[in-house]
């Protein structure tokens, strides 16, 4: 969480403690698009502001699938740090384009797309109690 003290928080994190849990907020929307768009400094700052980052998207998963998918080590360990769930279990139709949990991505991505940059992916979702 070190990398969060160096950043300046603004109105933004009032924004996302005002708003009700299980509330997409513009912020959220902000995350999935920065992961989306690879600005991952900007998803950090995001992430950083204090969002409710076990919220499910339009499609059932959180913003930690596509971070996982992401490959961004930095990112995942800081979305997990900020109570990021290791073991979110996805709702359609989620379930079924990703997998139903954060690991079983990891390993899917791990086996089908990079092995050495996903590896630490999954390394990762372990250390924080990930399980299959």
């Amino acid at each position: 969480m070190a990398e969060c003290d160096q950043i300046a928080l603004t109105h933004e994190s009032w924004f996302a403690q005002a708003f009700p849990k299980n509330t997409i907020t513009r912020l959220h929307e902000r995350l999935l698009a920065a992961i989306a768009s690879e600005q991952f400094d900007e998803a950090r700052r995001l992430v950083c502001t204090g969002l409710d980052l076990n919220l499910r998207c339009a499609e059932g998963a959180s913003a930690l699938y596509p971070a996982i998918l992401s490959g961004d080590v930095t990112l995942i360990r800081l979305m997990l740090e900020h109570g990021a769930d290791p073991n979110f279990v996805a709702d359609e139709p989620a379930a079924s384009i990703y997998t139903q949990k954060p690991l079983e991505l990891a390993k899917q991505a791990r086996f089908l797309i990079n092995r050495n940059k996903f590896d630490p992916v999954v390394k990762l979702l372990e250390e924080f109690g990930a399980t299959d």
